[in-house]
């Protein structure tokens, strides 16, 4: 289910079966809204959608929490059920919301400026800190972070992540270059060949997850 809208302030215009409202200010899940506009309209072919334009701030935790228990979940195929983020956003959202078809037909633009967030892979125990940068996702090209400046093992890097959307399920590489620490590396990756590794290395590095039934989910590392 969508998430309650509270203590809003603003103005409601109605107009047939068009109504319009226009908040100036309101509390809902991933913070406090600023400069909502909602919209309910029926198309031509009388199927009703609500429209969804704001900006947003509070935690980066709650703002996340759009992607898993929304029905943005179903939209990224439980993708990020494992995945942690925490910190502070402020992010611009834009939906288009079908109320009378079903929920793959919906709209969805996000663009989200992250600051001293940390971002946990559960299920695979790894963890990005020190995040800053932006961050989209779109319904039509999934995710999309050209530039974020992060910490991996302790170590300061350059991280990207890449996402695309193909028959419903989403292919994400979260790719990242910089200096690493070997010694942290080895007790994650638990490889016998690198007990000979030590010190500081280059790395350039891309974590795979493929929705796919048979698709690849890992880390390759260079």
């Amino acid at each position: 289910e969508w998430p309650d809208i509270n203590k809003a302030k603003g103005k409601l215009f109605i107009s047939n079966s068009d109504v319009y409202a226009k908040l100036d200010s309101a509390q809902t899940l991933g913070g406090e809204l600023q400069g909502a506009q909602l919209a309910f309209q029926i198309d031509e072919e009388e199927l009703g959608f609500l429209w969804v334009n704001t900006r947003a701030k509070g935690t980066a935790t709650d703002m996340f929490s759009y992607f898993k228990t929304t029905p943005l979940q179903k939209i990224v195929n439980n993708q990020f059920d494992d995945w942690q983020l925490t910190g502070s956003h402020q992010t611009q959202l834009a939906f288009k919301i079908p109320l009378d078809s079903p929920i793959e037909n919906m709209g969805v633009g996000i663009k989200t400026k992250l600051s001293d967030s940390e971002f946990h892979l559960e299920d695979v125990g790894l963890g990005f800190l020190a995040i800053d940068g932006a961050i989209e996702f779109s319904s039509e090209q999934g995710l999309a972070s050209p530039g974020l400046s992060a910490q991996l093992w302790g170590q300061d890097l350059e991280a990207g992540i890449r996402g695309e959307i193909n028959n419903g399920v989403m292919i994400t590489d979260i790719g990242f270059e910089g200096t690493l620490d070997t010694q942290e590396m080895k007790d994650w990756l638990k490889l016998g060949l690198l007990n000979n590794i030590s010190g500081s290395t280059p790395v350039t590095g891309h974590f795979i997850i493929d929705g796919n039934d048979k698709g690849f989910t890992g880390l390759k590392l260079k």
